[in-house]
């Protein structure tokens, strides 16, 4: 809460919380086009398509990532 309270004063009034939801949304934008970027860069350096990158990913064959693969791949 202290965190999302702007002006300090123990309370989230709806300014705060639009400001919050709105920088939150950039950081996740970033955080997005440097993930995009940065699996486009290993893709060409490992002569790897993204299908192939996605299909070892997948570790269930399902077709969707699911939380547990994704935590597995930033994990590796």
């Amino acid at each position: 809460m202290k965190a999302l309270d702007l002006d300090d004063d123990g309370t989230l009034e709806i300014s705060e919380l639009i400001s919050n939801l709105k920088e939150f949304s950039r950081l996740r934008r970033v955080k997005a086009a440097k993930a995009l970027r940065e699996t486009l860069a290993y893709t060409r350096r490992t002569n790897t398509s993204i299908t192939q990158l996605f299909s070892r990913m997948d570790a269930d064959g399902s077709g969707d990532l699911d939380l547990l693969e994704l935590q597995e791949v930033f994990r590796r």
